[in-house]
């Protein structure tokens, strides 16, 4: 039971560790000043999974090379 209950949590961690450490990385970033709130959010939708990296890539053409 708990082996079946801690994948789950672990999924959760690792995407919340991950999301966060990408997110401070875009925001400390020469990006983040080019990005809105809003914008900020979007792409730590797109990073936790949300949406696809491509679809990163079409919300933000202008600075798509530094998101990647």
């Amino acid at each position: 039971m708990f082996q079946v209950a801690g994948g789950p949590i672990g999924l959760g961690l690792a995407t919340t560790v991950f999301t966060a450490t990408a997110l401070s990385h875009v925001r400390a970033e020469r990006v983040a000043d080019r990005l809105s709130d809003d914008q900020v959010h979007a792409v730590g939708n797109i990073l936790s999974g949300a949406e696809s990296g491509h679809q990163l890539t079409v919300a933000f053409p202008q600075i798509a090379a530094e998101l990647e």
